[in-house]
C-alpha cells in the first residue's frame, strides 16, 4: 500500500473510533431522563455529532475506494482503447481517401466535357452577337 492509502486507512480508523465514542454518548444520554417534552440540548448535540461522524467515515471510505480504482492498469487500458480508436478511424479514413481519389478521375472528365460545351456555346454566342451588330449597322 502507498503512503496515501495508509493515511486514508488511518483516517477511517480514527473516524470510526470517534463515531463509536459519540454513539456511546448518544446512548448514555438517551437512557437518562430528559425531564421534559424536548430532549436536552446535549442530547441533540451528541446526535448531530454522531451523524457527522458517520458521514465523515463513509466519505473517507469512498475516497479510499476511488483511489484504488485509478490504478496503472486502468490508465494503460484507457490508453490502449484510445489507440485502438485512432487506428480504426485511420483505417476507415484511408478507405474514404482512396474512394475520393477514384472519384477524382470521373470529376476531371466531367469538367473537361463541360469546358468543351462551354467553349462551343461561347463560339455560338459570339457568332450571334457578331450578326446582330452587323444587322444594326445596316439599319
Amino acid at each position: 500500500m502507498s503512503g496515501a492509502q495508509n493515511d486514508q486507512l488511518a483516517m477511517v480508523r480514527t473516524l470510526r473510533a470517534h463515531n463509536e465514542r459519540l454513539e456511546a454518548e448518544v446512548n448514555r444520554l438517551k437512557s437518562s431522563d430528559g425531564g421534559g417534552m424536548l430532549p436536552p440540548m446535549d442530547t441533540v448535540d451528541a446526535k448531530i455529532a454522531a451523524s457527522e461522524a458517520r458521514t465523515d467515515t463513509k466519505f473517507a471510505e469512498l475516497r479510499g475506494d476511488l483511489s484504488r480504482f485509478a490504478t496503472k492498469g486502468t490508465v494503460w487500458g484507457a490508453m490502449g482503447t484510445a489507440l485502438g480508436i485512432v487506428l480504426a478511424v485511420a483505417a476507415f479514413g484511408g478507405d474514404r481517401f482512396d474512394a475520393g481519389m477514384t472519384v477524382k478521375d470521373a470529376v476531371q472528365a466531367s469538367v473537361a466535357d463541360q469546358r468543351a460545351r462551354d467553349a462551343s456555346q461561347d463560339r455560338k454566342l459570339d457568332e450571334i452577337l457578331k450578326r446582330l451588330s452587323t444587322d444594326e449597322r445596316r439599319k
